[in-house]
């Protein structure tokens, strides 16, 4: 697989979108530094992309730091309101915290 730094799609977005993409393969193979790099520089690159908010939050909540999954579930949200996977991630998150209302809100 390719590394976060030698990827060159046309745009930042599309560039972090396919980084965010290729963190959910690397953490699939357990190569963690490797997935912490592509989510970092995804969210360099485009911290406003709803998907790249998504697989933070996912590699966040591979580690159970719901804070981290709850902010950047929001942030998706910000941008893409009707977004069913992040009101579920973020119903998660706050369930794990222990926010049982507000977890019930977000679902």
């Amino acid at each position: 697989l390719p590394s976060a730094e030698s990827v060159q799609p046309s745009s930042p977005e599309e560039t972090a979108i396919y980084l965010g993409q290729l963190s959910s393969r690397y953490e699939a193979m357990k190569a963690t530094p490797a997935a912490r790099a592509c989510v970092e520089r995804a969210l360099e690159l485009a911290p406003k992309e709803p998907e790249v908010r998504l697989h933070a939050a996912n590699f966040a909540a591979a580690r159970e730091r719901w804070q981290d999954v709850v902010s950047h579930t929001k942030a998706a949200l910000r941008f893409e309101p009707r977004s069913a996977t992040a009101h579920a991630l973020l119903a998660r998150a706050l369930l794990e915290s222990g926010d049982l209302s507000a977890a019930r809100k977000a679902a």
